[in-house]
């Protein structure tokens, strides 16, 4: 329990009986050095003893009304109220990191779950231009196959277009005359055929049958013109929905080849000048004085001599290295070795120094704070649970002997828990190794304050912890 916890509870307004008010306890205790203290205490225990109606509750209260008026004339002190102010200030600011930490993280998941919102959005408006692309490609493959199934079809009916169009010039083709002759092969002469009746008759019923025969035809073929027509518009119908299609990719191919032909003539023309710029290069290198230096033999040994100084120096061993990758090699390393001494003199450098020696000088300003913070908590909460543990036999001698041991143990010197309030702070803060309260780190007061209460003073047998009625 902390001091904040210890006024709250002794400042409760208890209802109790009148005979029975603080005069008695305050008192008792104003008077604990006198020795009229031991009379009044007896006095009020034989009372308390008479009074078997007596409730204990009762006298609960007064102890705790006596405690509340001891505790806030001890408060009234120059150094106690400082203490609290303290402890107040310090509370509200925690209080006030507390509050920026939640606004913080409140409005950080409002960003992701906006963030999230709008990437959804994307997703879900690209899943349906793909749809609709998707149906467009499906559209376009069914027409062509429409298309294709058409001109089959197209096909077919142009071949019997074809061959009753043939029937149709054989049937026009036949003259009076032909019949006469096929009239005569089947029945007789014509003229004589026209003298009787029957003969007539039968005459002219093959004319009206074959006539009939050609009037069907001619009715067939003027019904597959007629599908004919219907199929080339829409054949053509097709065409012109396609044509935008075709003369895309048409175009798209050209400008395609014409890419590719551009391609070809810049290598062409790149392979004619690395070709020219070789020959160029082996006429110079044949006519320079390198050609004569490479072929003098204190050439090569300088050059194995250097090569081996450089392998050394490098700590590697590979003798096939020219001169060119060997000077490669030593710029490298120079301009490594720049940039590492221009890191070491750049102001961003100095800067970073300084900002890592004023956060660790915070940092220790801070423990610093927080230990004497922590050695205030002791000293309270040591003497109010020494105040609010009184042993059934209260005496004079005892509180004398508890004030004794509170005045002992509010020396620095005579702590011992010390090393473990240095250990707290590492626990109370989110990270063991920065505890700075000016950034959003939270402190957990219920952990301290359960601290405070495991402190408990351990040289008096007689202390114990009061379980209170109204706490």
């Amino acid at each position: 329990m902390s001091a904040k916890d210890v006024i709250k509870h002794s400042s409760f307004n208890f209802e109790g009986n009148e005979r029975y008010k603080r005069t008695e306890i305050y008192s008792m205790v104003k008077l604990k050095n006198a020795g009229k203290g031991n009379s009044l205490l007896r006095d009020f225990e034989k009372g308390y003893r008479r009074r078997p109606q007596f409730n204990r509750n009762k006298y609960t209260e007064m102890l705790h009304r006596n405690l509340r008026d001891n505790l806030m004339i001890g408060f009234k002190s120059e150094n106690s109220l400082k203490e609290v102010v303290e402890y107040n200030e310090e509370v509200g600011a925690i209080n006030r990191l507390r509050e920026k930490l939640n606004l913080q993280s409140k409005s950080f998941n409002m960003f992701v779950e906006s963030d999230y919102k709008s990437t959804k959005a994307l997703c879900i408006e690209a899943e349906n231009k793909r749809r609709v692309n998707h149906e467009k490609t499906e559209t376009l493959e069914n027409t062509i196959n429409n298309l294709q199934t058409l001109q089959h079809e197209i096909s077919i009916l142009q071949d019997r277009y074809d061959k009753c169009k043939t029937c149709e010039r054989f049937l026009y083709s036949i003259s009076p005359n032909s019949w006469k002759e096929n009239y005569n092969l089947k029945y007789g002469s014509i003229d004589e055929a026209l003298t009787k009746e029957a003969d007539t008759d039968m005459y002219f019923k093959e004319t009206a049958e074959l006539f009939m025969i050609f009037n069907e035809l001619e009715e067939y073929c003027f019904t597959d013109t007629l599908v004919l027509q219907k199929l080339e518009e829409t054949a053509e119908n097709l065409m012109r929905e396609t044509e935008p299609i075709d003369r895309y990719y048409k175009e798209l191919i050209e400008y395609l080849e014409e890419k590719i032909n551009r391609k070809e003539e810049s290598i062409k023309a790149f392979e004619k000048g690395r070709m020219d710029a070789e020959s160029h290069a082996n006429e110079m290198i044949h006519n320079s004085s390198a050609s004569m230096i490479l072929s003098n033999k204190e050439y090569h040994l300088t050059f194995a001599y250097l090569q081996d100084h450089f392998n050394q120096c490098f700590n590697i061993s590979n003798p096939d290295l020219s001169i060119l990758e060997m000077f490669q090699a030593l710029e490298a390393e120079q301009k490594r070795l720049q940039f590492e001494e221009d890191s070491f003199n750049s102001a961003h450098y100095h800067a970073l120094t300084k900002k890592v020696h004023a956060q660790e000088q915070a940092q220790l300003s801070l423990a610093k704070r927080s230990r004497k913070l922590l050695m205030q908590f002791d000293t309270s909460a040591q003497k109010l649970m020494g105040i609010y543990e009184p042993s059934k036999q209260t005496t004079t001698r005892k509180m004398m002997f508890r004030s004794n041991i509170i005045d002992k143990l509010s020396k620095p010197e005579s702590k011992p828990h010390f090393k473990s309030a240095e250990k707290l702070l590492q626990h109370f803060f989110a990270d063991e190794n920065y505890c700075d309260p000016t950034t959003d780190q939270n402190l957990n007061l219920d952990t301290l304050n359960k601290y405070l209460l495991d402190e408990k003073i351990k040289e008096d047998a007689d202390f114990r912890e009061v379980e209170y009625p109204y706490s």
